[in-house]
């Protein structure tokens, strides 16, 4: 573990901008964690003179995973620390003698926050384990999954965290947060909500609880599931960019929700609206004509912004991709053009429907 200086971030960010870190450091443990903020470490004989400034005198944090729903748009002038994957192969751990409940179809799997998502949803279909196999193909790392609570066909990563781990870096105390505590929503958790404010806490590892098949009742069900992630995985390529090609965070705009009532007076103005009615009684209010309304119907975002006229459009070295209007992408520059693109289609969405869009992505 080594605090480097002046690193480009371009290859920690999935939309490939190129801003600058004044200090970098990449860790993969707690025990390297600990390496790094603990006074006592830092007090010691074989502490680094450069890391015990940087601690006296508090400098900003930005805690990067995968860098897949941020966008960066500036030089940072703090220290970024990246939780990468681990190399001792205990990455993903089965917790076999644990139970989340009397139930004998569940276990619990215990994941570092540096591990691909991707990779965690592989190795529960190969061990058929199930409940996330929708989620296959996502680019995130395992703590931005929690912290974002990211979702795919009709299912969220919250639905299945047993508990979320992690460091407060202001006041360095190791916190387990159980899965209510974590106040898991539409694309958010009480993670994001932290580092929208501070950017300082770090996720360490996510227990996840999963349910397990009766091999007597399918013993190909491995095979089944594979199959699943298989099929989503083609979906996802049909529409969406590759991420590894092309400069893009996924979905931008979260899809937002309003009241029932609202929805009715859009449908009689538009067509053929989307809308989808929520589950939960109630997940927010807004005021009509005088009274509150519950907000229970979710909007399609990427329904309004095509029907706005901005599925395809371009500005500089950025736009909305021309097969799915949900995603903004960025075609080698810098964030300025990306930002305009999202003003654009706010401005465009908001005049014709009278909603406004809100981004997904932490704008940095």
């Amino acid at each position: 573990m080594k605090i480097q200086e002046n690193v480009s971030l371009k290859p920690y960010n999935l939309f490939q901008i190129d801003v600058k870190a004044k200090e970098f450091v990449e860790i993969t443990s707690e025990e390297e964690l600990r390496q790094l903020f603990l006074m006592d470490i830092f007090k010691s004989s074989t502490a680094d003179s450069h890391q015990v400034e940087w601690w006296v005198t508090r400098k900003k944090i930005l805690v990067l995973g995968g860098g897949a729903n941020v966008l960066l748009t500036k030089d940072f002038d703090g220290l970024v620390i990246r939780f990468s994957r681990c190399s001792d192969g205990r990455g993903i751990q089965v917790l076999e003698d644990v139970e989340r409940s009397s139930s004998q179809d569940k276990v619990l799997v215990k994941v570092r926050a540096g591990e691909h998502w991707s990779d965690f949803v592989e190795f529960c279909d190969a061990q058929g384990r199930w409940g996330l196999e929708k989620l296959i193909d996502i680019p995130w790392t395992i703590g931005g999954a929690a912290v974002g609570n990211i979702g795919a066909y009709g299912v969220e990563a919250g639905d299945l965290i047993e508990e979320v781990r992690g460091y407060d870096l202001e006041t360095l105390e190791y916190q387990v947060f159980g899965h209510e505590e974590c106040r898991f929503g539409y694309r958010t958790s009480l993670f994001k909500e932290k580092l929208k404010a501070k950017r300082t806490f770090l996720v360490t590892e996510v227990v996840f609880w999963l349910h397990i098949e009766d091999p007597a009742l399918s013993p190909h069900f491995s095979e089944l599931l594979q199959q699943v992630s298989q099929e989503i995985r083609s979906i996802r390529a049909s529409k969406l960019p590759d991420w590894r090609e092309i400069g893009t965070a996924g979905s931008f705009f979260k899809n937002p929700v309003v009241s029932s009532q609202l929805f009715s007076s859009l449908q009689e103005k538009f067509e053929g609206i989307v809308g989808y009615q929520l589950d939960t009684a109630s997940v927010g209010s807004e005021e009509l004509d005088g009274s509150r309304a519950e907000k229970n119907v979710k909007l399609s975002a990427a329904w309004l912004i095509e029907h706005a006229g901005m599925k395809g459009f371009r500005y500089g070295t950025a736009g909305v991709y021309e097969k799915h209007a949900l995603i903004l992408v960025n075609y080698g520059g810098g964030s300025e053009d990306v930002l305009e693109v999202m003003k654009r289609v706010q401005v465009a969405v908001q005049e014709k429907f009278g909603i406004v869009l809100e981004p997904e992505v932490v704008i940095v």
